[in-house]
């Protein structure tokens, strides 16, 4: 069997690593770097991502600060959720949280190809929309323009809540694909849709000086006026996202709802809400759990439903999954109650309904007090769900690149061939031609507009 490729990775946002555990169980990685400016996130990722030197991991801290960062081929961050969750203000693009823009330069920085992207589905619809907008038009301004998200749910994977998640896969590539783990074989049956045209990006609009045709990559590439402009870029309705969205590198996205699968799950499979970080302040043998429990608060659950006389009776409508997460993780769930005292919710339960290993954030090595446990588990991402969430969206692409003509396809990978710094002589030899010549007839053949430029690059003839 051939060797896999090993990627670097570099994490921002990192949280306790959930993006990256996920990551790591399709994909040969090594975590080169993280990034966390909060203390506890920092405690755990000192302790969970260890060198070849066997110390800690470059933590680069304050994200914003950066400039720069080792070279690495994937980035990941689970940027702040805060601006944009229900549960907040709500702030968005105005809060001091909000951070894509710089998550998006960090990964051009860093040359990754790569960027995957996690949040709480309040993104689509936090400052009238225009929130999305912003993650899309940084995406674009960076170069990662071929793209796909969707919202994904834990329980999808077998977790015991819901915990919907919209997860966003991008690439700076025209052609490339990542070598991925299967998860299922019902993944691959999906097959690439246009779907409904939805929009294009204003940024794109304003490198480009309009919107491309889709078989076009050139203009991609080079970013350069197009002789033919639209009279009216049309407007994105806010607040209105499909919460299924791919492009192909040209500035258009189009909507893939559709591509949506509903997962069975076993009869009588009942979710527990899903933790949040705000668990450890409902605390106390006489909090009012009744009213937590009428919020779906996964505490005020636990303390009124499966509790009586103030011990826990079991798992009741929940058993199913409870069990079938069992089954997955090969572990029994731990007792929901810290030390069987009521009132007081269980990290290490926490941590076993996240699917993380064992003691991965409640091990004495880190000593974290309960109220820091919890926090940071309700901030996390179960890697489970990333995992599922990066090889759909990972398959979508493959698909929406192998619905292309066969020469649309080949026009791709010479571009990207030549993006990684690789002479014509060599792209000849890798595309199958006998000499140079062969790729540059192909593109010249392609398009007459097009001349090489000293570099390597392409612009427009007499421009």
């Amino acid at each position: 069997m051939p060797k896999r490729n090993t990627y670097k990775v570099g994490a921002l946002c990192a949280g306790y690593g959930g993006l990256e555990l996920g990551l790591q169980k399709i994909a040969e990685i090594k975590t080169s770097w993280v990034s966390d400016f909060e203390s506890v996130p920092s405690r755990i990722l000192d302790k969970r991502f260890i060198g070849p030197s066997r110390n800690p991991v470059l933590n680069y801290g304050d994200l914003t600060a950066i400039h720069n960062p080792a070279p690495v081929d994937i980035v990941t961050a689970g940027f702040p959720c805060q601006p944009v969750s229900v549960s907040g203000r709500r702030m968005g693009i105005n809060d001091n949280r909000w951070l894509i823009e710089d998550v998006c330069r960090l990964a051009a920085e860093s040359g990754a190809k790569w960027l995957i992207l996690e949040n709480v589905r309040g993104i689509f619809t936090a400052n009238k929309g225009n929130a999305l907008r912003r993650v899309w038009d940084a995406l674009v301004k960076n170069g990662y323009t071929r793209f796909e998200w969707g919202l994904f749910r834990a329980s999808d994977s077998s977790a015991p809540h819901q915990r919907e998640r919209w997860f966003c896969l991008a690439t700076a590539t025209l052609s490339e694909h990542l070598e991925l783990t299967d998860l299922s074989p019902s993944i691959e049956s999906q097959r690439f849709s246009e779907g409904d045209y939805f929009a294009e990006s204003k940024d794109w609009v304003q490198f480009n000086g309009g919107l491309t045709d889709p078989s076009d990559v050139l203009q991609w590439l080079e970013k350069t006026p197009q002789q033919t402009l639209l009279s009216q870029v049309p407007e994105v309705p806010l607040g209105k996202w499909p919460v299924d969205g791919s492009s192909l590198g040209t500035g258009v996205l189009h909507d893939q709802t559709h591509l949506k699968e509903t997962v069975i799950k076993p009869e009588g499979f009942k979710t527990l809400p899903t933790p949040t970080a705000r668990e450890y302040k409902d605390a106390g043998p006489n909090v009012n759990f009744p009213r937590i429990a009428n919020r779906r608060g996964l505490t005020g659950v636990i303390m009124h439903e499966l509790c009586m006389n103030k011990a826990f009776i079991g798992w009741e409508d929940y058993s199913v999954a409870i069990r079938e997460w069992e089954g997955i993780l090969g572990r029994n769930a731990p007792h929901p109650l810290e030390n069987q005292r009521f009132g007081y919710l269980s990290p290490k339960f926490v941590e076993w309904m996240m699917g993380l290993p064992e003691n991965w954030v409640t091990g004495d090595d880190i000593d974290l007090q309960r109220s820091e446990a919890l926090h940071a588990l309700g901030n996390g991402v179960v890697p489970h769900q990333a995992a599922r969430a990066i090889q759909i969206l990972h398959s979508r692409m493959k698909n929406r690149f192998c619905s292309l003509s066969p020469q649309e396809q080949k026009l791709r990978t010479i571009l990207d061939l030549r993006q990684n710094g690789m002479t014509w002589k060599q792209v000849g030899k890798l595309s199958g031609y006998k000499s140079s010549s062969g790729p540059r007839l192909f593109i010249k053949k392609r398009n007459e507009m097009y001349s090489e430029r000293p570099d390597g690059s392409f612009a427009m003839t007499g421009d």
